[in-house]
């Protein structure tokens, strides 16, 4: 099974180096504000962190039994124990501008899970994503029986999913998508109209909908792929799905970073190897940036989609690299007028 950590970190920590930019013409000064330290004595790893129109500071990550998680050096308080839980749970926290903590919640199940990805929306809703495995608890109220997108039923090994928490930390609706297999969830955007896009690699055939039925077709049918695939999912700002994409080859492609535009263009990265379907259209034979030939085992790629309405169109795609192996880590999206 492939698992690539962007991070080895074994105490999750937050330096959150704010830097004071005085509005005169003197030069910046970087002065320090405040930092924070999160986790228990297990290994536990921030993967991400966002930040909200009002300026609350939400990172988000894993953490292994009782763990601190409002900063105060002690692990025993409201929230902090891991009863019910077990192996790696997804964490995430909120503190305001002046590092002063609001609130945090634990997800996950007895299994090991992830939290890789988190995001707000216009509204100050905070969007945490990653991957489960089993039973899980995605609304934060310690019990992972709830059903719907909580029940590991129909799923297998690790499954693609993402919780949404209004900014009080009021849980609003969760999703589950995935395979029999092993899924990881990646990579996390949201859009200015409030659309979620959650990415990751499968393989198999996969319920990329969130309805726990894996036989709908299209991308959810794994004819002509292999080994892992690049998927992503689009849900509107009340969890209605949109479309997915499914992209890759017959060996194992994996999508590290998403991104949207002002226009609404969807745009994710990450690495394929050989030829590789990079438009959605299950063929990777269509030449241009799908051909392998010159390249080498993993390639970086990047792919752009145009949110239109229930479906989405190819814009353009490119493949860069050379004989050695590639890997994206991390994509950025400018928009020049």
């Amino acid at each position: 099974m492939i698992r690539h950590h962007l991070s080895k970190v074994f105490n999750l920590f937050i330096i959150l180096a704010l830097f004071a930019t005085p509005l005169t013409a003197t030069a910046a000064t970087g002065d320090f504000q405040f930092a924070k330290r999160l986790g228990g004595t297990g290994s536990d790893t921030g993967y991400e962190v966002a930040t909200d129109s009002s300026g609350n500071i939400i990172v988000a990550g894993h953490v292994t039994g009782d763990a601190d998680l409002n900063g105060d050096g002690d692990y025993t308080d409201d929230g902090e124990s891991s009863t019910g839980y077990g192996s790696t749970d997804v964490v995430f926290s909120v503190f305001n501008s002046d590092g002063v903590f609001k609130f945090a919640k634990r997800l996950g199940g007895t299994g090991t899970d992830r939290g890789r990805g988190v995001a707000t929306d216009s509204l100050g809703n905070i969007i945490v994503s990653g991957y489960i495995s089993g039973n899980a608890d995605l609304n934060g109220d310690g019990d992972s029986t709830d059903g719907g997108a909580e029940s590991g039923t129909g799923f297998g090994g690790y499954d693609i999913f993402f919780s949404v928490f209004n900014s009080d930390g009021e849980f609003q609706f969760a999703k589950r998508i995935g395979s029999t297999g092993s899924d990881t969830g990646l990579a996390l955007a949201v859009d200015t109209s409030g659309n979620i896009i959650v990415g990751g690699y499968l393989a198999g055939n996969a319920d990329l909908n969130g309805d726990g039925d894996n036989t709908d077709g299209g991308a959810e049918d794994s004819t002509g792929y292999g080994g892992y695939d690049v998927v992503f999912s689009v849900f509107n700002s009340s969890g209605v799905f949109q479309f997915a994409k499914r992209l890759g080859g017959t060996s194992s492609d994996i999508p590290y970073a998403l991104t949207t535009d002002t226009s609404g263009n969807i745009i994710v990265a990450g690495l394929v190897n050989g030829n590789a379907d990079l438009n959605g259209d299950g063929d990777s034979t269509d030449g241009g940036a799908e051909s392998g030939t010159g390249y080498g085992n993993n390639d970086v790629f990047f792919s752009v989609f145009t949110f239109l309405r229930a479906s989405a169109s190819h814009s353009a795609n490119s493949t860069k690299g050379s004989p050695r192996s590639k890997i994206s880590t991390a994509l950025s999206c400018a928009v020049l007028a």
